[in-house]
């Protein structure tokens, strides 16, 4: 085990406490703050999380995005004029 020095604020003084802390605690401590931190909503993304976003960007389309196609039929599809002008 280690020994950690940590300030705690009282008014305006810091008083200095020692805490004994495992690195594996602390690890998990950090690992838990992280996992909330990316994933509070954040109104400046419409309410999505930074993972979210992060989905978004980097996997448009992927199986964690909150991003997915509707279905439709195949004239639902004819009748939409961008789909009509690729060649496949």
């Amino acid at each position: 085990m280690k020994t950690v020095l940590a300030n705690t604020r009282k008014s305006t003084k810091l008083k200095p406490r020692l805490f004994k802390m495992d690195i594996g605690d602390l690890k998990k401590h950090i690992g838990k703050v992280m996992n909330e931190q990316n994933n509070r909503s954040i109104p400046e993304f419409e309410g999505y999380s930074p993972t979210e976003m992060h989905h978004v960007l980097h996997f448009t389309f992927g199986e964690d995005s909150p991003i997915t196609l509707q279905q439709l039929s195949e004239s639902d599809y004819k009748k939409i004029p961008i789909l009509n002008q690729i060649k496949y």
